[in-house]
């Protein structure tokens, strides 16, 4: 996988001030699906998220939350960073 090299399209997003790359957070978000099944389901999430075509109600499994990135392209890059943010506070 090719994170910083150009090879995946990348835009500028105004609001983080950061340039983003949609289909490689989509990607990712995809391989952690497919490997991690099971945690994903019994995780959930302590507060609903919402964006602007869809929403995650507070209590829904995290694996929600990672089908709204892959369903999603835009939504992709927000949903990778909530992702890895929710399992880094994660103590089990």
């Amino acid at each position: 996988m090719h994170w910083v090299d150009s090879t995946t399209p990348f835009q500028y997003d105004s609001h983080s001030q950061t340039f983003v790359q949609p289909s490689l957070a989509r990607d990712v978000l995809r391989q952690l699906a497919s490997f991690n099944r099971d945690p994903l389901t019994s995780l959930t999430l302590p507060e609903g998220v919402a964006f602007e075509r869809s929403a995650v109600a507070a209590g829904s499994a995290l694996r929600a939350l990672v089908e709204v990135g892959i369903n999603d392209p835009v939504t992709a890059t927000s949903v990778l960073r909530l992702t890895l943010d929710h399992l880094a506070k994660q103590n089990r």
